[in-house]
């Protein structure tokens, strides 16, 4: 005879989290074939501003919206498949951002009831609208770094396999600085984009906040400060 023993609903939850945890670091990146440009976009490090910036290496004026993330005219690959294409020749270029202050900005961009909202991912990952710092960090540190979101994976998961190849990596907190010689980079295999990077969608303001939230943040992001030397 068999027994049906009833699962308490903290053990399905439980479950249902350590069976939603695929692998995604999959390190999308955009490439322009015709000056031989890359970019690694890493969420909440200036992606915004740089996709913006880049639209006229496809034929599309800059513009000031968020439309930039659901155009179709970007080519968009996992590194792995650019990786056969790239030479030498090639300018592949990503920028990375202070770990707590990412994790702040996408807090506050995704978890803000007036904001653009949760991904699809995130609400999967427990997330709710309007969580505060304690919650949206007690949530995270529940997770593996590699099946979190694409806004809150630590930068060194997001960009995994790509020290194989010489991509040059900016910090977000000297991008105007730097700026101007990545521009350069691109007019000298024929692009043409503009001289300034207008920063937008930008939150660097740092919080007071529970001493264990800074803590979890800082455990979560470990290699992040390490990799990157933050």
């Amino acid at each position: 005879m068999r027994i049906k023993i009833p699962v308490p609903p903290v053990v399905r939850a439980g479950w249902a989290r350590v069976t939603s945890r695929p692998d995604l670091r999959v390190t999308n990146t955009l490439i322009f074939p015709e000056c031989k440009v890359a970019y690694i976009p890493v969420p909440k490090a200036a992606c915004t501003s740089i996709k913006t910036a880049l639209l006229p290496l496809v034929g599309e004026e800059a513009r000031d919206d968020f439309l930039v993330h659901l155009t179709d005219k970007f080519d968009i690959r996992p590194f792995s498949e650019c990786r056969p294409l790239l030479s030498p020749e090639w300018f592949v270029f990503t920028v990375v951002r202070h770990p707590i202050d990412r994790a702040l900005s996408a807090w506050r961009n995704k978890c803000d009831p007036a904001g653009p909202g949760l991904t699809g991912r995130m609400h999967k990952m427990g997330f709710r609208p309007g969580d505060d710092l304690d919650a949206f960090t007690k949530t995270l540190s529940r997770w593996p770094a590699q099946a979190m979101d694409e806004h809150v994976m630590p930068q060194s998961d997001l960009l995994d396999g790509i020290d194989r190849w010489p991509v040059q990596v900016f910090k977000f907190e000297t991008l105007k600085d730097d700026w101007p010689a990545i521009v350069r980079e691109i007019r000298r295999r024929g692009g043409q984009i503009s001289d300034d990077l207008p920063m937008r969608n930008v939150s660097s303001q740092r919080v007071g906040d529970s001493r264990q939230a800074m803590e979890r943040l800082n455990r979560i992001y470990r290699d992040d400060f390490a990799r990157y030397s933050y």
